[in-house]
């Protein structure tokens, strides 16, 4: 019984002598100051001023706005819609959202369009609620 128990004792210490004998060379990782160093070298050429900003404001609301198919009746039912930032929330194959707000001040209206149906929501985010829900052309 000795015996079976020595054999097997060293079968596993020769395999676990064989794994820790791993010759292939390994690639270094950068430590996390390094990773930290390189984030912040590549965020300030990002971020050089005296070249042309990327952060730049968009075009104006109306540019942004006039493609969509409905423009014309966001600009009826929307008294001041010009004046209005206009953020493109959601914009995929089935639907768009997208929320109104003058400056950075609260969001006074939201447009839900639904693409394959052709329906245009828009609610009043502050005071009267859905003001629009149809079908359009």
């Amino acid at each position: 019984m000795k015996k079976i128990f020595i054999i097997a004792a060293m079968f596993c210490i020769s395999i676990l002598a064989a794994c820790g004998n791993d010759t292939s060379p390994k690639e270094s990782k950068p430590t996390v100051q390094e990773n930290a160093e390189n984030t912040s070298e590549n965020e300030t050429e990002e971020l050089n001023p005296n070249e042309e900003s990327s952060l730049k404001k968009d075009t104006s609301n109306e540019d942004k706005l006039k493609n969509f198919e409905e423009y014309s009746y966001l600009n009826k039912e929307i008294p001041n819609l010009n004046e209005l930032e206009a953020i493109i929330e959601t914009d995929n194959p089935n639907k768009r959202v997208i929320l109104y707000q003058e400056g950075n001040q609260k969001k006074e209206y939201k447009s839900i369009f639904i693409k394959n149906q052709k329906r245009l929501k828009i609610i009043h985010l502050n005071k009267d609620g859905e003001i629009f829900n149809n079908i359009i052309d």
